[in-house]
């Protein structure tokens, strides 16, 4: 779930039209099967690929009269290396393609509109398709793309992606807990004592604010926290990607991506005033100590190993239903009980550390809001089933079918209690075949508790009553169903979720050389950030260099034009 979404979901159009060689007069398509049949290229589709249907899966069938066959790949592993020659003509194009946000294969690209331009002509805006029937046949579509939270994600003026819903943000802060004891920080009485849990045990307490996590950060580094006598320890590994910083620099005042503020300005969040303050605590952190010092040349989840080891003490990273695979390698180390999450570090306006003067913003606090969708479903010119398409879709994000995908039928695969929670049927689930649900080990015992794997490929399910009753976009989540086995800590971690947002989150269609000039803007300050972080880079000299080599005459050119944009689409002014 990463923090260039909007502008990373047509970043693979370039790469993707580099391989076409279409012919969009050619007879045929991809689904010479029933009358009814679609075909779709989706993340993790291979799972599916000529499995058998279970009762789920052909009810879904019934409820939207389609014949659905899935292909695909894991979009860490070649997901468009697999897709490119099936977009290579009209004849081998799958009906509906998911574009995955960001590929291990795709690597930075200039970015480019093509795929979706009209006089290209290899999608169907969802426009165009809905015009042919009359208003109301697809409720739930229409709600979508006229929303204030994904309306704004156009392309030519038109929606050719309907986005994949999720949370806004699914990441926490990890704490070892014994460690915070260890190092004296645990909740004490007015006078200073200990206070004991049910168990007699002391009770350890979170850093609230950045001076509080710098002072964490120091004493994992340097109190033996682990207690080997050995010192070798530090306070946290950064994963690869600035964007794993999110909660700290939103302390700095930072908001997410690109912005405007009251006054008209436009800002990316890595050139402006407010991240050069977060890089100056960040670099002192790092010069501390305090931060692994090879954080930025570790693999890929790397930065968990650390925390798995016992080197670091915190990890920010996902939550949610990540939880399950941490918490598992933590409970086989022997650490299971020792984790939990923290709150979301809040600035304090201007503070000293060891001598140093760093500016904080007062009260900001946050994770950033990406958006609440990761990559999303187009169809191709090659439906010929459009009908089936829009109504599978449109049945996907309906309540109905968001349960029927998610939990199976109600009645045979699960209950609801009095308190609207879910209660899964083991006992009918396991009769769809092993691996129908996602299984969790409880009490010693593995069984089918989780979420029907098949339907968690169409997204998260959307909170229609809160999204008629406040407007607000969001997503029903339960703890329970996302991981029975770490039901307290997932709920732990999403209560502690606070959102910084931009009011520019999730407008993607700009022009394509604006966009290119944007992707220019991004990758330079990015690359400027680790470098001032371990100190290869400083923040005087070398960041006016960075900033004038950015912001000169064509910064007004380019932020004039992403106004006019703006504009045009009713966002601004």
């Amino acid at each position: 779930m990463k923090m260039k979404k909007r502008i990373s979901i047509t970043l693979i159009i370039l790469i993707l039209f580099s391989f076409l060689s279409v012919s969009l007069f050619g007879c045929g398509g991809a689904n010479d099967k029933e009358e009814n049949a679609l075909t779709l290229f989706v993340n993790n589709g291979n799972k599916f690929d000529g499995a058998a249907k279970d009762s789920i899966w052909k009810h879904i069938e019934e409820e939207t009269d389609t014949t659905l066959y899935f292909i695909g790949a894991s979009h860490a592993s070649s997901y468009y290396t697999k897709l490119n020659p099936l977009m290579n003509t009209i004849t081998n194009m799958p009906d509906v393609v998911f574009l995955v946000p960001s590929s291990e294969e795709m690597g930075k690209t200039t970015f480019s509109v093509k795929w979706t331009d009209p006089e290209i002509g290899l999608l169907y805006s969802f426009e165009e398709l809905m015009a042919r029937y009359p208003a109301g046949t697809y409720p739930y579509l229409e709600k979508i793309f006229s929303s204030s939270q994904y309306g704004n994600i156009k392309h030519h003026d038109n929606h050719y992606i309907l986005p994949m819903v999720t949370t806004k943000n699914s990441w926490g802060i990890y704490y070892r807990t014994d460690w915070l004891v260890n190092v004296g920080y645990y909740q004490k009485d007015e006078q200073g004592n200990p206070i004991l849990d049910q168990n007699g045990d002391k009770i350890p307490r979170f850093p609230q604010n950045i001076v509080e996590f710098s002072e964490v950060l120091k004493l994992f580094t340097t109190a033996d926290p682990d207690q080997d006598g050995k010192h070798n320890t530090y306070g946290w590994a950064p994963g690869s990607g600035e964007h794993c910083w999110n909660v700290l620099y939103h302390a700095f005042g930072v908001t997410p991506d690109w912005d405007i503020d009251d006054e008209g300005n436009i800002d990316y969040m890595y050139t402006s005033e407010k991240f050069r303050n977060f890089l100056a605590w960040a670099s002192a952190m790092y010069s501390q100590g305090y931060i692994f010092p090879t954080y930025s040349s570790l693999p890929a989840n790397g930065e968990r190993d650390k925390f798995y080891d016992g080197t670091c003490g915190i990890l920010i990273t996902n939550a949610e239903s990540h939880v399950s695979f941490i918490m598992d390698k933590m409970t086989k180390l022997g650490k299971g009980q020792s984790v939990q999450f923290g709150p979301a570090i809040e600035g304090v306006g201007e503070f000293t550390i060891n001598g140093q003067t760093f500016y904080s913003e007062e009260g900001s606090k946050g994770f950033s809001d990406w958006g609440g969708w990761w990559g999303g479903y187009c169809i191709t010119k090659a439906c010929k089933n459009i009908k089936g398409a829009l109504k599978l879709f449109d049945y996907m994000l309906s309540p109905e079918g968001s349960m029927l995908r998610l939990h199976g039928k109600e009645g045979v695969h699960y209950t609801i209690d009095e308190n609207g929670e879910i209660v899964p049927n083991i006992q009918a689930r396991a009769i769809e075949g092993g691996g129908k649900f996602e299984e969790f080990t409880v009490g010693g015992v593995s069984a089918p508790l989780g979420r029907y794997v098949l339907g968690t490929i169409f997204g998260s399910s959307i909170d229609w009553e809160k999204v008629e009753e406040s407007g607000v976009w969001d997503v029903k989540i339960s703890a329970k169903i996302i991981d029975p086995a770490n039901e307290v800590l997932v709920q732990q971690a999403l209560d502690n979720m606070v959102l910084k947002s931009s009011r520019l989150v999730n407008f993607t269609d700009y022009s394509a050389s604006v966009i290119t000039q944007m992707v220019d803007v991004e990758d330079i300050s990015s690359a400027f950030v680790n470098n001032a972080i371990i100190g290869k880079k400083n923040l005087t000299s070398d960041w006016n260099a960075m900033i004038s080599g950015i912001k000169g005459a064509k910064w007004t050119v380019l932020t004039n034009a992403m106004k006019s944009s703006l504009k045009n689409a009713g966002v601004i002014d």
